[in-house]
């Protein structure tokens, strides 16, 4: 079977379609048809980052989307350490038809959190995730599905995230992959 690289973390193949954000490895594609509860996607590879006073925001953005995240350390809504994220896929980039929805889920906190939606390509996801601790290892990952052309066959592309932070408030800095 014959690649072929469309952008920097997406390939097509026959009626298949994978990418990811970040850094993040191809997910599996669903061929058109496919029967799927949720989306299905191979775990992409994980970003890492220290929340701080100095750097309460994490961003990446890509030519397939987009993923932010912040977490409020200071003031009123500081109790818990509320983490805010926001993903959007960019499905021009990924020859979605416009309007195209995609069928999004979220995990976090070791399976405490979920977030489930769909949303049009290119519109905002996002969520809160509440209940931290100062100093405990987090994480956050999502998926959105997809129906996508590839070569002019229908395809399911899965685009996927995913997150590993700690929150130390009294750090002088925070440390990471953000940009």
């Amino acid at each position: 079977m014959r690649m072929r690289e469309i952008g920097p973390k997406a390939l097509v193949s026959g009626a298949a379609v994978a990418l990811a954000l970040g850094t993040a490895a191809a997910a599996n594609a669903v061929p058109a048809g496919a029967a799927t509860a949720r989306p299905a996607a191979a775990p992409p590879a994980v970003q890492k980052f220290v929340f701080s006073k100095e750097h309460p925001r994490f961003d990446y953005k890509n030519s397939i989307g987009r993923f932010h995240a912040h977490v409020a350390l200071t003031g009123r809504h500081a109790k818990g350490y509320p983490l805010s994220w926001r993903f959007v896929v960019n499905g021009r980039k990924m020859r979605a038809k416009p309007g195209t929805k995609a069928m999004c889920e979220a995990t976090g906190q070791d399976g405490r959190y979920r977030a489930k939606e769909t949303i049009r390509l290119g519109r905002t996801w996002h969520g809160t995730v509440r209940g931290h601790e100062a100093g405990k290892p987090y994480k956050i990952a999502g998926a959105c599905a997809f129906r996508v052309d590839a070569n002019g066959k229908p395809a399911t592309a899965v685009a996927t995230f995913a997150l590993e932070y700690t929150i130390n408030p009294d750090a002088k800095e925070g440390h990471g992959h953000g940009h």
